[in-house]
């Protein structure tokens, strides 16, 4: 690849895209408009394989609301704890 420029923030990357100026990853739900509305398109890149890692951070030494329990509840459920992505942390 020749990248030669790289933006923050997802608008941005998509309008670029857009304009013709490159190709972005994006989310598909985010671009959904614009793929039935063929003003984006997608393409497959043999070989590649995609993964994205997420994180949530709160504070223990805070007191987390019923609502905030279930929740945490809930991912812990959906999400069981693995190895880390990056050892050591």
């Amino acid at each position: 690849m020749n990248i030669a420029v790289e933006v923050v923030g997802l608008e941005l990357q998509k309008k670029l895209t857009q304009l013709g100026l490159g190709v972005a990853l994006l989310p598909k739900p985010f671009v959904a408009k614009e793929l039935r509305e063929k003003s984006l398109k997608t393409f497959t890149v043999k070989g590649l394989q995609l993964r994205s890692y997420s994180c949530l951070v709160y504070r223990r030494d805070k007191y987390i609301h019923g609502a905030m329990g279930e929740f945490l509840k809930l991912l812990q459920e959906v999400f069981p704890k693995k190895k880390p992505a990056f050892p050591g942390m």
